[in-house]
């Protein structure tokens, strides 16, 4: 088996996230269902890293996406 790794853009999701029309039911994305639709049968999901950087012009967004990335198993 091959295995493969995925690297999220942690700060481009969570923003496009939020301007999504159903925003509200994917925000709470599980990143790892989408990388794993990505692999060939014969390949395993080794690991997803997920990066971001913060919005330091908005307090208010960076204390959100703060939270967000705090989630359990993101």
């Amino acid at each position: 088996m091959t295995r493969a790794a995925f690297y999220v853009d942690g700060f481009n999701l969570y923003h496009s996230l939020l301007t999504h029309p159903h925003a509200a039911a994917r925000r709470w994305l599980d990143v790892h269902a989408p990388c794993k639709s990505f692999l060939k049968k014969t390949e395993i999901l080794e690991k997803v890293t997920h990066f971001t950087a913060f919005a330091t012009w908005a307090p208010e967004k960076v204390a959100r996406h703060q939270r967000y990335v705090r989630v359990p198993g993101f």
